[in-house]
């Protein structure tokens, strides 16, 4: 047996691009996370894909069984609008199962129809009930003097029409580090802010760090951070 080599997967953090070794493959191992990060036009073409294939299926199962469903004359297609009937659970009478066969695949076409009713039910109110934050980032930080001090800062901008109470921001210098052990290890490091909350975040916000003596970023140059690999995360 062939052995397989580690999975890797591609991860893009900012204008940084890194690789993840060792998870397990698949897309659709998170399939409800899938569903509910994906644009609507994503959800709503999923949703119309497998409508389709399922009402498909049912009506290739109907039609291998020739005289299982009256009032057919079209033929396939009057199976597949029989299926779209009875999977919706509508049943306008005229097509009707007259089998055992027919009347099984029915019912269990039936049962499928529920639960596709109640997924879609269930996904469509999550996705409408997630929160979500319409916060604008700059598209770069600077290190510029403040009150007479080196200050890395950056903006945001809120921009939804409302307020938001007692927000707070967190910013994480992510770095490569040696150990004694010489081993390569990422460290993370709270950078003191000058103010970390406020009261009502409603137009802008400038988040800053003063670079002091007691700040990891106090004496690096662009070169220094490269070799460390810094990154700068931002949250609020």
């Amino acid at each position: 047996m062939k052995a397989r080599g580690p999975r890797k997967v591609r991860l893009v953090l900012g204008n940084r691009q890194f690789t993840k070794v060792g998870v397990r493959p698949g897309l659709w191992r998170d399939g409800y996370h899938l569903i509910l990060s994906m644009g609507w036009l994503g959800f709503l073409t999923v949703l119309v894909v497998s409508y389709t294939i399922v009402n498909l299926l049912f009506a290739v199962g109907f039609w291998l069984s020739p005289g299982s469903v009256a009032n057919t004359p079209r033929g396939f297609l009057d199976l597949l609008f029989f299926s779209i009937e009875t999977l919706s659970t509508v049943g306008y009478g005229t097509m009707y199962p007259v089998t055992i066969y027919g009347h099984i695949l029915a019912s269990l076409e039936i049962f499928i129809g529920l639960l596709i009713l109640a997924l879609t039910t269930g996904l469509v109110f999550a996705r409408f009930s997630r929160p979500t934050a319409r916060i604008q980032f700059s598209d770069v930080m600077v290190v510029a003097p403040f009150n007479g001090v080196p200050t890395l800062m950056m903006r945001a901008a809120n921009e939804r029409h409302n307020l938001i109470l007692e927000a707070t921001v967190n910013m994480t210098l992510i770095y490569r580090k040696q150990t004694l052990e010489g081993e390569i290890f990422r460290h993370q490091h709270d950078l003191a802010l000058v103010r970390h909350r406020s009261a009502a975040f409603t137009l802008s916000w400038t988040v800053m760090h003063k670079i002091t003596e007691s700040s990891p970023l106090y004496g690096k140059n662009t070169k220094d951070l490269e070799d460390a690999n810094m990154i700068v995360a931002v949250s609020i």
